[in-house]
């Protein structure tokens, strides 16, 4: 096993462990909404939603950050929320966040790579 595969695995077994949320108050939580083709229509239909349990943190941007530029380009909006995931999971452009109990709209994701492995997703998120 590589050496950064074992200081992933390190970080998620850390942060599993020493999660101070509470379970279904405090949880992050993506939904992804499969979309199948429907050849009577001719469209694209949302299927059922399924929900996964993120490990990660949440930092919202300062106020002075607002109406500035992100770094993919992105104008950050008052409210405008950061999200740092592990990634077990990989978020995609039209999945939803749902931060204690609220949902958010995925604006940009980017990668944090080490030795070609992705180890955690940053999400920017808006309501």
């Amino acid at each position: 096993m590589s050496l950064a595969l074992k200081f992933q695995n390190l970080a998620f077994k850390l942060l599993a462990k020493f999660d101070e949320r509470t379970v279904g108050v405090d949880s992050i939580q993506l939904e992804q909404i499969s979309v199948s083709f429907n050849p009577t229509t001719g469209e694209n239909e949302p299927g059922t939603a399924v929900f996964f349990n993120l490990v990660g943190v949440v930092v919202a941007f300062s106020r002075k950050y607002t109406n500035a530029i992100s770094t993919n380009g992105n104008v950050i909006q008052a409210g405008d929320q950061l999200l740092k995931v592990d990634s077990t999971i990989e978020p995609k452009m039209g999945d939803k966040v749902l931060l204690d109990g609220l949902k958010y709209s995925i604006v940009s994701i980017n990668l944090s790579r080490y030795t070609n492995r992705t180890i955690l997703y940053i999400v920017h998120l808006r309501r």
